[in-house]
């Protein structure tokens, strides 16, 4: 996206190659797709401003897993179960799923009954009580967790997740657990029009004073200061999900 040439013009290229023109742009593109787009997409780069509230907010995942299952093995006043793991030494670090810095084969690592550290972000699970989807479980999962997900075959999956349904709910259904039929899950850390799920505040923001509010202010041109462009990934008073 080319927005410096003297025809004060903004110029637009498409991923086919069309050059598309116009004396305005309005770009609403994701924090996420800005994050892992804007040094590439912009021509000139973006003022620090913007790269600082970029690189600043935060912008995380959240994964929804649906399980289909031929009937209902729940109860129907049954509504979920939020999840607190309180089986485990969280001071050791190789388990802390919230971990920026954890690693792929650290989540992956299964403890004795073969619950991956993936799986310990699964923070609720409950009944879709809807007359479309009778017999859909869904499971809650978020953070890093999120973005190895997508890799994963759904056979493995499915198996790691049931290991949690046993886990929280064996007492409440006894013997009544089945298993699923059908497994799917969305993938917006891997679709590259979102690249994530939800903007929130962050303290790499608060420390660089980074604001949503510097990414809604128009682009404007050097020579006569022309609003060309608006950028408004984030909503000035809430953070943003995609559900």
């Amino acid at each position: 996206m080319q927005y410096s040439d003297s025809s004060e013009k903004v110029s637009v290229v498409t991923r086919g190659g069309s050059r598309l023109t116009a004396d305005h742009v309005i770009y609403t593109p994701s924090l996420g797709v800005l994050k892992a787009t804007h040094t590439s997409v912009f021509s000139p780069n973006l003022s620090l401003e913007k790269q600082r509230a970029i690189d600043s907010l935060g912008f995380g995942c959240i994964t929804k897993i649906y399980m289909r299952f031929d009937k209902p093995w729940w109860s129907q006043n049954y509504g979920g179960t939020f999840l607190v793991w309180d089986d485990v030494d969280y001071t050791n670090p190789s388990i802390q799923w919230w971990r920026d810095s954890i690693s792929t084969e650290e989540l992956l690592a299964e403890d004795s009954k073969g619950v991956p550290v993936w799986a310990r972000s699964i923070t609720a699970i409950h009944a879709i009580h809807s007359g479309s989807a009778p017999s859909v479980f869904r499971a809650w999962l978020s953070g890093i967790s999120s973005e190895i997900l997508d890799d994963l075959e759904p056979s493995y999956v499915q198996e790691k997740v049931m290991l949690v349904v046993h886990k929280f709910l064996d007492s409440s259904f006894p013997g009544k657990i089945s298993e699923p039929t059908e497994i799917f899950w969305t993938k917006w850390y891997s679709n590259p029009f979102t690249r994530g799920a939800y903007s929130s505040r962050s303290p790499a923001a608060d420390i660089n004073d980074a604001w949503a509010s510097d990414l809604a202010t128009p682009i404007l041109k050097s020579d006569n200061g022309k609003p060309v462009k608006t950028i408004k990934p984030c909503s000035l008073s809430y953070s943003i999900k995609i559900y």
